[in-house]
């Protein structure tokens, strides 16, 4: 069975964007005008972020194929909304390791449901040498709706314009009760965990990362919208890679060897 559906990004497929989601136009021009000195702002607005799309809707210069490479999963963190390239985790991760193709199919607003259906649509479609996921955020569900043939994002508080469970009291309990939702992640990690197995990909996995840290002193210190900052992304690369080296995957985290 394929899981058929668009991701967040697909309406852009084939094209550059300068901005997209929660990194838009409207926002940077109203904080830019309630603090016209701050440096961060200033600096993006010499330094505009592209945002270059492939035709499946993720955030490469180039196309999926059969080339080996190191695959990155996750939400906009992952994609990196708000930050140049070169500046996300993926990619400093990628440049670290050195070898191999680079396969970012992080997807904003995506939750462990979402990672899942990427990874099973796309794992034969490229080859793949290791799996790096960074968690996205655990309370977000998706759904298949029968009308527009698409999947959507789900949070139990929130609904969906298409689908919408937020007047359901009982729905949203359930659904945000702690013990419903770890037994929803770490069934989609084993989900997803098996997929690596079955091409031989070892799977790296981080869940929640700190952030309260000294911020780098160059600029920019802060991304463009409200996402992680490029420190955050540095770090996180680093923790990856010392995982990496290590060879302390998800198995042996887990135990499940």
């Amino acid at each position: 069975m394929k899981l058929h559906g668009k991701i967040s990004s697909y309406y852009a497929r084939g094209k550059t964007l300068d901005w997209i989601f929660t990194d838009s136009k409207q926002f940077f021009d109203e904080r830019l005008n309630e603090n016209p000195n701050d440096k961060n702002l200033l600096w993006y607005k010499d330094n505009p972020i592209k945002y270059k799309i492939n035709k499946d809707g993720f955030r490469l210069p180039y196309e999926l194929t059969k080339e080996e490479g190191n695959l990155y999963l996750g939400c906009s963190f992952t994609f990196g909304v708000g930050l140049h390239y070169d500046k996300t985790w993926a990619h400093l991760l990628h440049e670290k390791i050195g070898e191999g193709k680079y396969w970012n199919l992080g997807v904003g607003g995506a939750g462990f449901q979402t990672i899942f259906r990427v990874l099973y649509n796309n794992y034969k479609r490229i080859k793949i040498k290791n799996v790096f996921l960074h968690m996205p955020f655990p309370m977000r569900y998706e759904a298949f709706d029968e009308d527009s043939k698409n999947w959507y994002s789900i949070l139990p508080h929130k609904g969906n314009k298409h689908l919408d469970f937020s007047n359901s009291e009982s729905w949203s309990k359930v659904y945000m009760h702690k013990l419903n939702n770890f037994n929803y992640v770490q069934t989609n990690l084993l989900a997803i965990s098996y997929l690596c197995d079955k091409v031989n990909a070892p799977l790296y996995y981080v869940g929640e990362f700190e952030r309260d840290y000294k911020l780098d002193e160059n600029y920019p210190t802060k991304a463009r919208d409200f996402h992680p900052t490029p420190t955050y992304h540095k770090k996180l690369a680093e923790h990856f890679f010392d995982l990496y080296n290590s060879n302390s995957n998800y198995k042996l985290q887990k135990n499940l060897l």
